[in-house]
């Protein structure tokens, strides 16, 4: 019996490895495209802090620039990383890698018909889908880290002195941002098999996300709804500064194991396209 059960794990196991070890490997170069971009655009921001000091030392932003832009200030080191590479450059990067990470393993493995082939191995679609949804995490995950140099890069060729627990909490709240993406981007895909769709619901959500959290805050009777923006929970109370905000981590991190839960129990029961 038990000789039997160590039989169907390796022979389980063994095709999941593949499945992930091909899914990871499909994109590297777009990782490492989106990486080497972080940093480059840290050592930019870093370098143009000094020349640029002086020039900024007695500039305010307007409020309703601050009130879009939480934690941006030209005036110190952490207001400049916020507003240079948090603000936009940090989630939109995060972002744009989880969508077209989550796309490939998903939608358009289906739509050019080599989800079949793939199914074929003897694994389960679930199996299947894990072992895709391992590798967009993994891209995930290691994109956070290079936000993390691309910060570190900024600060050590800028002077920025920006604390260390300030960046680590930044990374932090970016890929919890991009996992939130991510699984959108995967239950999409694996809901409707079709790829120009699930990119444009997953591109429609974050748009509007950043324009709740952005924009409602000006208004009275729009504010509450912010909190239900991921981008509020990104950088509503800029962790660059303050450290990770554990309720807004906990909702980040709640919301992508649920979204992705969805897609786990669609994709068994829906017909396959072709």
């Amino acid at each position: 019996m038990t000789t039997t059960s160590t039989h169907i794990e390796a022979s389980s196991y063994s095709p999941m490895r593949a499945l992930f070890a091909r899914a990871f490997s499909s994109q590297l170069k777009i990782l490492a495209m989106f990486g080497f971009y972080s940093i480059v655009m840290g050592l930019v921001i870093g370098l143009l802090w000094e020349p640029l000091q002086d020039a900024f030392s007695s500039f305010e932003l307007p409020e309703a620039l601050t009130t879009i832009l939480p934690g941006a200030d030209l005036t110190t080191p952490a207001g400049w990383a916020n507003a240079e590479f948090l603000s936009m450059i940090a989630p939109g990067g995060m972002i744009a890698l989880a969508i077209m990470a989550g796309l490939r393993a998903t939608a358009k493995e289906e739509e050019s018909k080599t989800l079949g082939m793939s199914l074929s191995a003897p694994v389960s679609r679930n199996q299947f889908l894990a072992a895709k949804t391992l590798s967009v995490v993994s891209y995930v995950l290691i994109m956070g880290v290079l936000i993390y140099l691309g910060l570190l890069t900024a600060d050590i060729s800028g002077s920025l002195e920006l604390s260390s627990s300030g960046m680590i909490a930044a990374a932090i709240h970016t890929t919890l941002l991009g996992l939130v993406f991510a699984a959108i981007t995967l239950t999409v895909g694996v809901a409707t098999g079709r790829a120009k769709p699930t990119m444009g619901i997953a591109a429609l959500l974050a748009v509007l996300s950043f324009v709740v959290a952005s924009f409602f805050p000006l208004s009275e009777t729009l504010n509450d709804w912010t909190k239900l923006s991921p981008w509020f929970h990104y950088n509503g109370h800029n962790p660059l500064v303050e450290g990770v905000d554990v309720s807004s981590a906990l909702v980040l991190g709640i919301a992508a194991l649920v979204i992705g839960a969805i897609g786990f129990l669609q994709f068994p029961r829906r017909d396959l396209h072709g």
